[in-house]
């Protein structure tokens, strides 16, 4: 046991139809592919939130902010705060 919280999206759907090899007339148990179908599933609630406030922002200041971070990200890198090593120490010693 890691003691790491792991969650699992897990999405069944059954037939639709409006697509080439069903088409029937949509009813409550078999919907238009349309009406099932969504582009996106984020289950993480700030990162849902974020297109939705960054919409809000006229597109110059929505370029500045996003530029700003992704200059800030690749100054950083992928370790900046150490935490890949930390993260291997902590694995050695449990």
């Amino acid at each position: 046991m890691t003691g790491r919280d792991i969650e699992v999206l897990y999405v069944r759907v059954g037939p639709v139809t409006g697509i080439a090899t069903i088409w029937r007339p949509p009813s409550w148990l078999q919907p238009r592919a349309t009406t099932l179908a969504q582009p996106v599933v984020v289950p993480y609630l700030p990162h849902a939130l974020l297109p939705v406030v960054t919409s809000l922002m006229p597109r110059w200041a929505r370029d500045a902010v996003i530029s700003r971070i992704v200059v800030e990200l690749s100054r950083k890198g992928p370790n900046a705060e150490g935490e890949i090593k930390k993260a291997r120490r902590r694995r050695r010693w449990e």
